[in-house]
């Protein structure tokens, strides 16, 4: 099963199709990003049939498991985002797999990155602004996504994380 946002590939034209290439992505391979939500880009040099399919890589954590409910692409089909939870400190991995409009595909190119162990990324316009690219794009031109983006969706906050407590958990003792 395909993800949200493929549609059928045509047929090439001609033997001169160009394959694909992913000119940036977020996170970059070999990044060190915020634990908590994340929204995965990969930008393409051509418009895509089917932007991604991921496939775990076996020897990493997967930050975005299938199936991905909160995914989208671009009107112009050249941007893909998915937006996924990581924890902190922890290796993720996958495989990259597209398909052009004219049904040609990406060579299978793998992306890794480490989360750090800094606060997590609760709500998806903070998630948005650790990359300049999306944070961009959304400026510009906030309803370049099918579906829009939920700008002001997020995590519940964690009772159970101890790096930052609200004045009212932290009573002097009497």
């Amino acid at each position: 099963m395909a993800p949200r946002g493929c549609i059928k590939a045509r047929k090439p034209p001609g033997p001169d199709v160009s394959e694909p290439k992913l000119v940036s992505s977020f996170p970059y391979d070999g990044a060190v990003v915020k634990p908590g939500i994340v929204v995965l880009r990969l930008t393409y040099d051509l418009p895509m049939a089917c932007p991604v399919l991921l496939k775990p890589d076996r020897a990493f954590s997967n930050p975005c498991p299938y199936p991905l409910a909160a995914s989208m692409v671009s009107k112009d089909r050249r941007t893909y985002l998915a937006i996924c939870v990581v924890r902190p400190e922890v290796r993720y991995g996958m495989w990259l797999d597209a398909t052009g409009l004219a049904g040609q595909h990406l060579d299978p190119r793998e992306l890794r990155f480490t989360t750090s162990s800094d606060e997590m990324v609760r709500v998806i316009r903070d998630a948005i602004a650790e990359d300049p690219v999306l944070q961009k794009i959304a400026a510009v031109s906030p309803d370049a996504f099918i579906p829009a983006l939920p700008m002001e969706a997020g995590l519940a906050p964690d009772p159970n994380d101890s790096r930052k407590r609200t004045a009212s958990a932290k009573r002097p003792s009497h």
